[in-house]
């Protein structure tokens, strides 16, 4: 009953369950009249007054007012049902007629989409030949782009050359070395330092090496760099160098620090023309031509230096070696980051950097001392297989 209630709250509904629950508390006021008496008066009332006499009546009533309740809920019940009929019908006409316009907008808009596909398939051909016509005209500008970086890198390079070409003075200080030392030097401090230069190359922390020679050891130290550009050299890396070359009588003094950048530039361009080209793209030859100061110099060189993978750089400082140091370390801090793998080792002369230069944590000092000469009876002579010879060929593996 409260169900019917709660589901259909009509006038009616309400009437009839008022109805309900009088008829209800009267009988329930009659039920606690009877038991609230003693047993022989609820004895003699159930002789003389049966429950079919006396409540009867009463139970009619409920039974009636709960049959007009329940008749009530199905006839709301019935006009719901009938209500959602025609509702439904109601909404299957306007589902019909939204069909029916559906139906004529899909077959307009079919017809406009096949003109627009027929014009697509018109713009598709003529966007075709154009691109094959693109296509040619970039082709053709790359090769053109190409040849022209080509032409001012050889022109650039033309222009950086050199006096004396680095080959022909490593060569000249290589035969140099052969016939100053005929004998193979096996010396166990020469092994060692060859080791030491060995893990310097493989480790990435330690940039900048130098290879300070000690006292009449100048010659030895200038030995193991000749080795060490002549293990470097066919390796798949670019190697530069500068080595101080005897002056000739039309030189006053050495090269300029400024010279000696120009000629590791030249070498860079020349030994990774593919990559390093490409930072002096839209660069006029003329301007190499002009006087420019070590910073500029300085400059050029660490923009071509990073668009190498991997280069080595030996530079020998015949005097002014704190400068010179102070001048590669300012060309590892501006490399930094870049993609290129930079190794430098500087070759200085009998002078302490250590004291007179301040030194960052990524250079490494290795000072070359003279060793004692072998007696003459274990003088043995230059051959391809020693102990000098295999120790350069480990640090070859290395590479």
């Amino acid at each position: 009953m409260e169900l019917h209630a709660k589901l259909y709250p009509t006038e009616r509904m309400q009437e009839n369950m008022a109805r309900l629950y009088a008829h209800m508390l009267l009988f329930l006021r009659q039920a606690v009249k009877w038991f609230s008496q003693n047993s022989a008066r609820r004895f003699l009332s159930a002789v003389f007054q049966p429950f079919e006499l006396k409540h009867k009546g009463l139970v009619n009533d409920i039974r009636t007012c709960a049959r007009a309740v329940d008749e009530e809920a199905s006839a709301s019940s019935k006009a719901e049902i009938r209500g959602l009929h025609i509702e439904v019908r109601q909404n299957g006409q306007r589902l019909a007629d939204l069909d029916q316009k559906m139906d004529a907008n899909h077959k307009a808009h079919d017809a406009r989409l096949d003109l627009i596909d027929t014009k697509l398939d018109n713009i598709q051909v003529k966007i075709k030949e154009v691109t094959y016509r693109v296509t040619d005209v970039q082709g053709t500008v790359r090769d053109t782009r190409a040849r022209v970086i080509d032409l001012q890198l050889s022109e650039v390079i033309s222009t950086l050359k050199p006096k004396t070409l680095p080959e022909e003075v490593f060569r000249k200080q290589q035969a140099l070395v052969r016939r100053g030392t005929p004998w193979v030097d096996d010396n166990k401090g020469t092994l060692e330092m060859i080791q030491k230069i060995s893990m310097w190359i493989c480790t990435p922390e330690t940039p900048l090496l130098v290879l300070q020679a000690g006292p009449r050891a100048q010659a030895n130290a200038r030995e193991l760099a000749i080795e060490l550009l002549d293990v470097l050299e066919p390796a798949n890396l670019a190697v530069v160098w500068h080595l101080c070359d005897t002056p000739g009588p039309e030189d006053d003094a050495g090269p300029s620090r400024a010279d000696i950048l120009r000629s590791l530039i030249f070498q860079v361009l020349r030994a990774g023309q593919a990559q390093a080209g490409s930072a002096l793209e839209g660069m006029d030859a003329a301007k190499f031509q002009a006087l420019h100061s070590e910073a500029e110099w300085l400059q050029l060189l660490c923009l071509v230096l990073r668009q190498l993978p991997r280069c080595f750089m030996l530079i020998e400082a015949d005097e002014g070696a704190g400068e010179m140091l102070s001048v590669l370390g300012d060309v590892v801090s501006q490399t930094r980051g870049a993609k290129c793998i930079l190794k430098i080792m500087l070759l200085a002369r009998n002078t302490d950097l250590s004291s007179s230069v301040e030194l960052g944590e990524q250079t490494t000092i290795l000072t070359v001392q003279k060793p004692a000469p072998p007696p003459v009876h274990l003088r043995r002579p230059r051959t391809r297989q020693n102990p000098r010879s295999l120790a350069w060929a480990g640090v070859k593996k290395r590479l």
